[in-house]
């Protein structure tokens, strides 16, 4: 399955963060496909860093910089985490 997950920053230390990163493990690790759209600006070197400290697989893991809503769209699921994004109009 593909799940497309939106987020605010997966990259920034503390609960929220914590709480994404460990959804993004548990749907790695029963097969599901993984889409992070983070909200916040980041750099190659933010993925590597948390790639190696989390011990992520990246066979089946995707970061991306949120652009628009129309990407949120293919998927099979999507998950916000964060509640003021459920009123934006993007």
């Amino acid at each position: 399955m593909k799940i497309n997950i939106f987020g605010y920053n997966i990259f920034a230390k503390g609960g929220t963060s914590r709480s994404n990163i460990n959804l993004v493990k548990s749907l790695l690790e029963i097969g599901h496909e993984v889409h992070y759209f983070n909200y916040k600006n980041y750099n190659k070197s933010d993925i590597t860093k948390l790639i190696i400290y989390e011990g992520l697989s990246t066979k089946h893991l995707h970061i991306h910089q949120f652009n628009s809503g129309k990407e949120l769209a293919h998927g099979d699921l999507l998950i916000i985490t964060r509640e003021t994004f459920l009123i934006m109009h993007i």
